[in-house]
C-alpha cells in the first residue's frame, strides 16, 4: 500500500490494516497488484487491464513506466458494488424460492 502525500515514506499495511485508516486518507492510498490479490481480487493483469478498457473495474494509475497501482477507495467501492449485487440476487432467489413453496 502507498500513501500518496508530502511525506518521502512508503509504507506498506496488510487488508486489515489499511482497513482501519482515517476517513480522510483514504482517498490517498495506492494499492499495488499484489495488494489485489490479498483483498481477493485475484484476476491476471491481463484480465484487469480489459475490465479497465470494458469501465467494469477502476482505473489504474501509473506511476512509472513499468509501475502502477489503484485507488484503494475505489477498488473497495467496486467491491462494495459487487456485494451488493450478490445481496439483490440472493433477495431475489430466496423470495422466488418461497413463492414456489408456498404455491405448491
Amino acid at each position: 500500500m502507498y500513501l500518496s502525500s508530502d511525506s518521502s515514506q512508503t509504507n506498506r499495511a496488510s487488508p486489515v490494516e489499511k482497513t482501519t485508516l482515517q476517513a480522510s486518507s483514504i482517498h490517498s492510498v495506492l494499492i499495488s497488484f499484489d495488494d489485489l490479490h490479498e483483498l481477493g481480487i485475484t484476476y491476471s493483469k491481463e484480465h484487469l487491464r480489459r475490465l479497465e478498457e470494458a469501465r467494469q473495474f477502476p482505473s489504474r494509475v501509473r506511476l512509472s513506466p513499468a509501475r502502477v497501482a489503484w485507488m484503494f477507495s475505489e477498488v473497495m467501492a467496486w467491491i462494495n458494488e459487487r456485494a451488493q449485487v450478490r445481496s439483490i440476487g440472493t433477495g431475489n432467489q430466496q423470495s422466488r424460492k418461497a413463492k414456489s413453496c408456498m404455491t405448491t
